[in-house]
C-alpha cells in the first residue's frame, strides 16, 4: 500500500469515526461495500466494476476472473453470520469473496469460493438465496493464504 492510500484511509477513518459519533452516520452499507471492493481489487491485481450498480460482477481479476464481492461490518456480537445472492450473480461470476470486517473495520473473516462450490451451498427458502459462513471453512483465507508483497495492506487491517 502506498502512502497516499494510507494517509487517505486514515483520514477517512477518523472522519467516518467522528460523523458516527455524532449520529450523522447511521449505517456503513455502501462505504462497506466499497472499501471491500477496493481491497479485493487490489490483492487480485484486479479493476473494479466502473458502474456502481452492475449486477454480477465486481472486480475483474488480472487473470480475467469475474469476482462478486459481498462485504459486512458486523459487531463481534452478531449472530447474523450470511450473505444474500441473487440470481443475476450466480451465472455471472467466477468466484465469490466474502469480507467480515469488525465496526472498527479490521478484517475480521475473508472468504474465497467458486462460482460452482457457491451453488452448492446456497440454502434456498421462498425468493431468497442464502449463503451461510459457518458452512464455508474450507474456503477461509487467512494471512499466511498471501504473497509477502500483500502484507503490508492485509496488517493494517488487523487480518490474521
Amino acid at each position: 500500500m502506498n502512502k497516499n492510500s494510507k494517509k487517505a484511509l486514515d483520514a477517512f477513518f477518523q472522519s467516518l469515526n467522528y460523523l458516527r459519533s455524532n449520529n450523522i452516520l447511521k449505517n456503513n452499507r455502501d462505504f462497506t461495500s466499497q472499501l471491500g471492493e477496493w481491497l479485493v481489487e487490489q490483492l487480485f491485481n484486479g479493476v473494479r466494476s466502473q458502474i456502481g450498480n452492475q449486477p454480477g460482477w465486481d472486480v475483474k481479476s488480472d487473470d480475467g476472473s469475474l469476482i462478486q464481492v459481498k462485504t459486512h461490518a458486523k459487531a463481534l456480537s452478531t449472530s447474523a453470520r450470511w450473505s444474500m445472492i441473487q440470481n443475476v450473480v450466480i451465472s455471472s461470476v467466477d468466484y465469490y469473496i466474502i469480507l467480515v470486517f469488525t465496526p472498527s473495520y479490521e478484517l475480521r473473516e475473508f472468504y474465497q469460493i467458486s462460482r460452482e462450490d457457491c451453488m452448492n451451498l446456497i440454502l434456498k427458502s421462498k425468493n431468497k438465496k442464502t449463503l451461510y459462513w459457518n458452512n464455508l471453512s474450507q474456503y477461509r483465507l487467512y494471512r499466511k493464504d498471501f504473497s509477502n508483497s500483500y502484507l503490508e495492506l492485509l496488517d493494517y487491517f488487523s487480518f490474521k
